[in-house]
């Protein structure tokens, strides 16, 4: 057990699951600041490749669609550019994305 413990402290920065989890809205802020360089390249085209999806676009919606189905917390305004990208990806392949399964609905 106590390797275990071990190798979560070393995952985690040597912070409890509780601390990880103190300040929410902070953290989304954070993270809201954080894809300023992926909000801008979006504000100019339609996805990170130019006018069609490219590794890198599938790369990142691999990230968001995680988010969006283990958690029911909304990551992005809906004026944001990357919540327009994340929602035309969503849209792909049928909407197959949308309509992934969430225990969130």
């Amino acid at each position: 057990m106590k390797c275990i413990l071990e190798i979560q402290s070393k995952n985690t920065g040597g912070k409890s699951l509780e601390e990880l989890f103190e300040n929410p809205e902070e953290k989304l802020q954070l993270l809201r600041e954080g894809i300023a360089p992926l909000r801008n390249t979006l504000e100019q085209q339609q996805f990170l490749g130019g006018d069609h999806p490219s590794a890198s676009d599938y790369t990142i919606m691999g990230w968001f669609m995680w988010a969006r189905c283990v958690s029911e917390c909304s990551l992005l305004e809906k004026d944001d550019a990357v919540y327009r990208w994340r929602e035309r990806m969503l849209e792909l392949f049928g909407g197959m994305g949308k309509n992934a399964k969430s225990p969130y609905g």
